[in-house]
């Protein structure tokens, strides 16, 4: 089963890196391609636009304040995409890492090929954004848009 693996150390304290990365109702305001979260407790809906296609999939979201964030498939186009975040404090400040596991609900040949390097992109984008928007809101400016 193909696996991905972001870390990134983030000059900010854990309880304000895990504050950004948990409010996923603020996810379409910074990251790129979210275009709509839902939260009803633990189930989150998220629609994506990946290039043309705009994907739909429910997580069911288990937040360990401070510490980690667990996310299992509910229901959507994946056979399987279940992730966990977990922060941890480093000298900078906080080393986060994302970590995923995936499987494709597609017989198409070579399908997982193209949705791995969409993904990987995908996510060093995403690490990208959350970074960008803690080291904005320490430093008092507003936080960057999507």
């Amino acid at each position: 089963m193909p696996e991905l693996r972001e870390q990134v150390v983030v000059a900010a304290p854990v309880e304000q890196v895990y504050r950004v990365v948990a409010d996923v109702d603020a996810y379409p305001q910074f990251l790129p391609g979210v275009r709509a979260v839902r939260r009803q407790g633990d189930l989150v809906e998220m629609t994506v636009q990946v290039g043309p296609l705009e994907l739909t999939w429910t997580h069911r979201a288990e937040f360990e304040e401070n510490r980690a964030i667990r996310l299992r498939l509910v229901q959507g186009p994946f056979r399987r995409l279940d992730g966990c975040w977990t922060f941890t404090p480093a000298p900078e400040g906080t080393l986060a890492t994302y970590h995923t596991i995936w499987e494709l609900d597609l017989p198409i040949p070579g399908a997982g090929l193209v949705v791995s390097q969409a993904l990987k992109a995908n996510l060093q984008r995403t690490i990208r954004a959350f970074a960008e928007r803690i080291q904005a809101q320490a430093a008092g400016e507003a936080p960057p848009q999507a």
